[in-house]
């Protein structure tokens, strides 16, 4: 195996088409904000291709430098490497195996825009003073937030179900009938 180090043109790197990593717009959003804050963030951990220019590790990166209209980039080109390999390291490179301290997060990093920059924190982070500063709950309060993952095959009669919910819910000037059905609305 080799690999070089030098800067390439955006127009000649190709997106992997077997990528199985996603990006929401969000998520995108804050990357073009962190590579536009941070550009030398680029020159620390480069986009990694293979001998075809094809990326086995950056693919993001890469979507929020053209979305950016950046003309060149720092590469790390990789040769040598068996589609097995290639395959390997485009998963391992995903993968999280750490996880932060949220203790030493808090003590030591939380004067940094944390969330902004991509780390996961956990919903209570910021403490049940910030909750009642925005008017939201806390897990201390009465009202809960909570989500459904529904595969679409069932969607019709979760949505039955809690069209039969909220009908017995005399008290149809409550939020959470009014989220109700916006939600039901949402899914026509």
């Amino acid at each position: 195996m080799q690999t070089e180090i030098k800067t390439a043109k955006i127009s000649e790197i190709k997106l992997n088409p077997d990528n199985p990593r996603t990006i929401s717009n969000k998520d995108m959003e804050l990357l073009i904000k962190s590579l536009s804050e941070f550009p030398e963030m680029l020159h620390l951990r480069e986009i990694v291709v293979d001998e075809n220019m094809v990326v086995l590790g950056g693919n993001m990166r890469l979507l929020a430098l053209q979305k950016m209209g950046a003309s060149d980039c720092q590469i790390r080109m990789v040769s040598g490497l068996t589609p097995e390999q290639k395959r390997e390291f485009i998963i391992k490179d995903n993968s999280n195996f750490g996880r932060y301290d949220f203790d030493t997060l808090a003590n030591e990093w939380s004067d940094l825009p944390l969330a902004d920059w991509g780390v996961d924190l956990p919903d209570d982070w910021l403490g049940d003073d910030f909750h009642k500063q925005m008017g939201s709950s806390s897990p201390d309060d009465e009202t809960i937030i909570w989500s459904i993952i529904c595969p679409r095959e069932k969607l019709e009669p979760l949505k039955k179900k809690i069209q039969e919910i909220a009908a017995k819910i005399q008290a149809t000037d409550y939020m959470e009938i009014s989220a109700i059905e916006w939600l039901l609305e949402k899914q026509k």
